[in-house]
């Protein structure tokens, strides 16, 4: 494969949302993988089994990595293109995650399963790059737009850049 223009799927191409409301995961799965998809143009149904196809895989084992940020993704043949999608959740959602704290944070992936692996497993390590960052969490968390989401993502994938 190719060089692969990350900062096109996790920044250029991206869905921001600091708004994110629901207080149960898999309510905030579907509401993710609509806001990420309907933009580009896929239907109602399609969009239904995407979220239905995360929510499994996230049953499968949780996502949330700790210090409240998780990653629900999935690669399924029902789209055309890796979308992603960073969401913030004000009061937190429990995740099941390792520490057992709330999430506040979301980065969510949805990937061709007929892509090569590359290009998932390539925006997960950006993504976690990002979500190890203890600034990264704090920033992400205190913006109040999805310009200042945007901004904290980038700023955390310069960082991997001169790393």
């Amino acid at each position: 494969m190719s060089k692969i223009d990350i900062n096109r799927y996790l920044v250029d191409e991206a869905t921001f949302d600091t708004q994110l409301s629901p207080t149960e995961w898999n309510r905030a799965i579907s509401i993710m993988v609509e806001q990420i998809l309907k933009p580009k143009g896929y239907g109602h149904n399609l969009v239904q089994n995407v979220a239905n196809a995360t929510i499994r895989r996230e049953q499968e084992a949780s996502t949330a990595m700790g210090k409240g940020f998780a990653l629900p993704h999935t690669k399924t043949s029902l789209v055309k293109d890796a979308y992603v999608g960073w969401f913030s959740v004000g009061a937190g959602i429990d995740f099941n995650a390792l520490d057992h704290q709330p999430v506040y944070i979301l980065c969510c992936i949805v990937s061709p399963s007929s892509e090569s692996l590359d290009l998932h497993l390539t925006i997960m390590e950006s993504v976690f790059f990002c979500a190890l960052q203890s600034d990264f969490r704090k920033n992400a968390r205190q913006a109040s737009t999805a310009h200042e989401f945007r901004l904290a993502v980038l700023t955390a994938l310069r960082k991997r850049d001169i790393s």
